[in-house]
């Protein structure tokens, strides 16, 4: 006899196997978490749990494994069977616009830091009068990008 195996804690169908024989009287036994009625089959995103009360099978949603939001933020990865919990979702939301600008703004701001160190050197050079002309035209170059980037830090909305 095949007998059909599950989660002691949850119900999951596991697997299924062979029933062993009573050496006594060669009937099968049917071990704890088991049962000789065959799970149906099931599709992508779903899970076969075994209802003790009812004594049945029952399909149910199984979203193990994706991350689940609140709002546009990340909430955590689903571990467990069944539909997703209230308040939370699979699909984030759209962040705010005022989220966005503050992240871009910190963007920005790191940028800018980052064109003024590698700005040390040539301005170094210039002020001791040992600059190239690649000194002076990455200057150039580095201010135009600075002006370009606190032009558009001055575009977004304030933060709050």
């Amino acid at each position: 006899m095949r007998i059909y195996n599950f989660d002691r804690e949850t119900g999951e169908f596991q697997h299924q196997c062979q029933a062993r024989l009573d050496p006594k009287t060669q009937l099968p036994v049917l071990p704890a978490h088991s049962t000789s009625a065959p799970p149906p089959v099931t599709a992508e995103g779903e899970a076969t749990v075994w209802d003790g009360g009812t004594g049945q099978w029952t399909i149910v949603e199984d979203h193990r494994g994706q991350t689940v939001y609140v709002g546009w933020e990340s909430a955590g990865v689903v571990d467990y069977l069944g539909p997703i919990r209230e308040g939370y979702s699979l699909s984030q939301a759209d962040k705010p616009q005022s989220v966005l600008d503050a992240e871009r703004a910190r963007t920005i701001q790191t940028e800018l830091q980052a064109l003024d160190l590698a700005a040390v050197r040539p301005l170094r050079a210039h002020i001791a009068g040992t600059s190239t002309d690649e000194d002076m035209e990455y200057l150039v170059q580095n201010e135009s990008a600075v002006q370009a980037l606190r032009a558009e830090l001055a575009t977004l909305q304030p933060q709050e």
